[in-house]
């Protein structure tokens, strides 16, 4: 089988939380959407800077029927995190233990 090499970007669509939230694009069935949201806003931090805020970024994936506004946000999952991670009582080493 031939095999093909193309240089190329693709862009991922991407505007902000307020304006997705208004609009009317149904996403394409695995298509990404990025949101940017205005963390400093919608928390309503008062000593936030561009130095100490972190990115707010929102992700979800078309499906070719719903609405931005109707799909679910992009999760991660906890599975990969280890039940004693998960418990109120975490374990204690000593020093020569690590």
């Amino acid at each position: 089988m031939a095999e093909n090499i193309l240089e190329t970007r693709i862009l991922l669509r991407c505007d902000t939380y307020e304006n997705w939230q208004v609009s009317n694009v149904i996403l394409l069935s695995g298509e990404v959407a990025i949101a940017k949201m205005n963390y400093v806003r919608s928390l309503g931090l008062t000593n936030a800077t561009p130095e100490n805020t972190p990115p707010a970024i929102g992700l979800k994936v078309g499906d070719g029927v719903h609405y931005f506004s109707e799909l679910p946000w992009v999760q991660g999952v906890a599975a990969d995190v280890y039940n004693w991670a998960k418990s109120a009582v975490k374990p204690s080493y000593t020093a020569s233990e690590i």
